[in-house]
């Protein structure tokens, strides 16, 4: 098995954290982006928990890629786990759900039972099979072979009771739980045995997916409607989330719980980057952390940031935001 392109922290979850920290507290979309970040990272450990049981797979001609989202025309979809092979390809989309989960074929709807309510939920089979014709077209703009693709979803949480109606008789060719993952994708390659790519077009379509892959920081405040104005400035405590750290003696240090740091300053200027802008000049930067400009300045220099400079206007500094 080879990891292609590992999981890491999404950047959705990320501004989500960032703004729960830099909220004042007491604000009333609050409510709403905790139980956000409860979901996202809900759905998190469920895709962190399938790379376990894809860790029983041991051959090198196996490729693994983690969270890829790629465009086609003017569109971009998300994978959370693709693996491609010289005989087939295989879509895995992770719910980490819990309570009860009944896939209803007569009326092609999916509803979740847990703590005595029932709730409709997007129907994880049809997203997985969009992806699937959505990866055959950038396979086809890409000129790359046909090749057998097998959308699964699987559910991480071992607890999930997952049922069906009579309508449905094959839902067990494509929904499992994370724990039979190893026997489903070895009864897969088993049953594909004809290669449908070489060696150069392993190599071509893994360097293109990665190539491909976008990254993309959504306008958090907008889309919760907050103000840049309404955020807390200053340089949070990365140990207890305090906003409001001293500079002294070449350390951050939190007035509430006395963690020192050398470095706390850039997980804030992060803040910055994620929520409002990757481009910032030492003013906005000395605004929103609530230091000098001097020490502003100094901050940016360590970060050692691209820059662009001008004549008329203050120098602009870039902080590309990549997944963490």
């Amino acid at each position: 098995m080879v990891v292609q392109k590992e999981r890491k922290l999404p950047l959705i979850l990320e501004s989500l954290e960032a703004m729960d920290i830099r909220l004042p507290n007491g604000h009333s979309i609050q409510p709403t982006i905790l139980a956000d970040l409860t979901k996202w990272r809900v759905g998190f450990s469920g895709e962190r928990k399938l790379e376990y049981f894809l860790s029983f797979f041991q051959d090198k001609e196996f490729h693994i890629f983690h969270d890829l989202k790629i465009s086609v025309g003017s569109k971009t979809f998300q994978i959370d786990t693709l693996i491609v092979s010289a005989c087939v390809m295989i879509i895995i989309e992770v719910k980490n759900w819990s309570g009860t989960v009944l896939f209803d074929g007569e009326f092609e709807q999916v509803i979740r039972s847990l703590n005595g309510f029932d709730e409709g939920m997007r129907n994880p089979i049809s997203q997985v099979l969009l992806q699937e014709i959505q990866l055959k077209e950038w396979m086809e703009q890409n000129k790359f072979p046909s090749i057998p693709i097998i959308p699964l979803v699987v559910f991480s949480n071992p607890k999930t009771i997952i049922k069906t109606t009579r309508f449905n008789s094959n839902i067990s060719k494509r929904v499992l739980h994370g724990y039979n993952v190893p026997i489903k994708i070895q009864k897969l390659l088993t049953a594909y045995t004809t290669e449908h790519f070489s060696k150069t077009n392993i190599r071509k379509i893994t360097k293109l997916l990665l190539k491909s892959h976008v990254e993309k920081v959504q306008d958090t405040l907008s889309g919760y409607n907050v103000k840049k104005s309404e955020l807390v400035r200053g340089i949070h405590c990365p140990s207890c989330k305090l906003i409001g750290m001293i500079r002294k003696n070449h350390y951050w240090t939190c007035p509430n719980c006395l963690f020192k740091s050398p470095d706390a300053h850039i997980f804030s200027v992060r803040h910055y980057a994620l929520l409002i802008s990757q481009t910032f000049t030492v003013a906005e930067i000395a605004q929103f952390l609530n230091v000098s400009r001097y020490a502003a300045y100094r901050i940016i220099k360590q970060l050692n940031l691209p820059n662009e400079k001008s004549n008329t206007k203050a120098t602009t500094y870039f902080y590309e935001v990549s997944e963490g």
